[in-house]
């Protein structure tokens, strides 16, 4: 898989985990039936967009939490230096989180959003011959997937899938979960979390840091 397919894989994830307002929802999805590769599991998706998302999306991130869409939700450390840290990185390579949106630097879908920034200003840095800058932008996403979305995007993941009700949710962790397994398996990173995983009862549902929002 090259930089450019890694990029759209991240990209498509993290359009899954916005809240589903934009009407082109089902389209960007369906798209990926003729796309290469691996993209095409992606395009499940696109036929499984429907007037519930919102509420299961509300019920799955925001009210009831059945999921933390959080990284200090899994990995326990201090949550300040989690996000200074990662808003500090974000901003590094040009990415400002949205005030607009009320997103939050370690939220999975703004995660997933960076990694496929990075991935794909890789992939444009090796077709264009700026081997420093290829070699800078490899090496932030291999620190990024080791040190944060490495470390509890699988889990995650997979929580979404075993809580939504609803089968875009569903699926979307499915693919969510192996996206990030693959990639980590095909560069051979290793990302250990801090505490060991978070108990798999689900009547105990992982609380949101920072509310509903």
């Amino acid at each position: 898989m090259d930089a450019i397919e890694r990029a759209e894989g991240y990209r498509l994830v993290a359009a899954g985990l916005r809240y589903p307002s934009d009407p082109d929802l089902a389209e960007l999805f369906a798209e990926m039936a003729e796309a290469p590769g691996e993209l095409r599991a992606f395009s499940d998706l696109g036929t499984l967009v429907d007037d519930a998302l919102p509420g299961e999306y509300n019920r799955l991130f925001a009210t009831s939490v059945a999921v933390s869409p959080y990284e200090s939700s899994y990995v326990r450390i201090d949550k300040g230096a989690t996000v200074g840290q990662l808003a500090a990185l974000y901003g590094a390579f040009g990415m400002k989180v949205s005030q607009a949106e009320h997103e939050i630097p370690d939220h999975a879908g703004v995660e997933a959003e960076f990694m496929a920034m990075l991935a794909l200003m890789e992939g444009l840095a090796l077709h264009e011959g700026r081997t420093e800058d290829h070699a800078v932008l490899a090496r932030a996403r291999e620190v990024f997937a080791r040190e944060h979305l490495g470390r509890w995007f699988v889990r995650f993941g997979t929580l979404v899938a075993e809580r939504a009700d609803h089968p875009f949710y569903t699926r979307l962790g499915q693919l969510a979960a192996a996206w990030v397994a693959a990639d980590m398996e095909d560069h051979g990173w290793n990302a250990e979390p801090v505490l060991p995983p978070l108990p798999d009862d689900a009547e105990e549902c992982i609380k949101c840091p920072v509310g509903a929002g």
